[in-house]
């Protein structure tokens, strides 16, 4: 008999609820800091009751919104937590996400941004201690680079994006030019979507990296007939490289 059918067995006085959790991480000042929120008097992991029907993700991500008052990331699953209070038995899905509060001078009275140690000698439920003692603070949080780093790869598509209108729009007399401006462009979204590899591998690639890259592929081939045959390969390589990476992002 499976856990799932003795949970379904013989009725009890317990129940059991299901919640949504937010592990929020951000880059402090002294290092990276986690935040815990004020509940009943005591210090816990942000968590808020879901209903049947509710995607636990898209809950935690709309609380640590809403508890920070700034943009969450997601950074994907953290773990699972089972507590008792009362009566009642809780399971609760932790989320991880990363915020950034630079320039945000004031901290809400119900809210503490504190170092993991900190946190975990402050919060009294064990599998909450538990969790964060075996959860690795996010790239993004490691250092302040870091921090910076989660928003290269669109920088790096933009840049790349211009490079590749100008060298569209280049005429005859500027042929060396436009070859240049294309190698660039290329050479940066195969940079911008390594990156994205590294720092965001919970989040696809954006498709119009994709597809500057493969538009950029196109027009050096069409520009260097000698060696089309190696840039159309190159190009379709990248595509179908992306295309695995989204799946495996999509699917994580």
């Amino acid at each position: 008999m499976t856990e799932a059918s003795q949970a379904q067995g013989p009725e009890t006085s317990t129940s059991q609820h299901k919640l949504a959790g937010a592990l929020i991480w951000r880059q402090g000042a002294q290092g990276p800091q986690v935040a815990l929120v004020e509940q009943d008097k005591r210090w816990t992991l942000p968590r808020v009751a879901v209903h049947q029907d509710e995607d636990r993700a898209t809950i935690a991500g709309r609380l640590a919104t809403q508890w920070t008052g700034r943009p969450a990331t997601p950074m994907g699953f953290a773990g699972q937590a089972r507590s008792k209070l009362d009566q009642h038995e809780l399971s609760t899905w932790y989320f991880s996400f990363v915020v950034d509060t630079l320039g945000v001078a004031k901290q809400q009275p119900w809210l503490r941004w504190v170092t993991p140690g900190d946190a975990v000698a402050r919060l009294d439920c064990p599998e909450e201690q538990a969790l964060l003692k075996s959860t690795a603070v996010p790239q993004e949080v490691r250092n302040t680079q870091g921090l910076r780093d989660s928003s290269r790869p669109s920088a790096q598509a933009l840049c790349a994006t211009s490079l590749l209108v100008l060298a569209a729009f280049s005429n005859d007399n500027a042929t060396a030019l436009g070859q240049n401006l294309l190698l660039g462009a290329l050479a940066a979204n195969l940079t911008a979507l390594v990156t994205a590899a590294r720092i965001q591998r919970l989040t696809p690639a954006p498709a119009w990296i994709t597809a500057c890259a493969g538009a950029s592929c196109a027009f050096l081939a069409h520009t260097l007939q000698a060696t089309s045959g190696t840039v159309i390969a190159l190009g379709v390589g990248i595509s179908l490289l992306t295309m695995a990476w989204e799946r495996d992002s999509q699917g994580a």
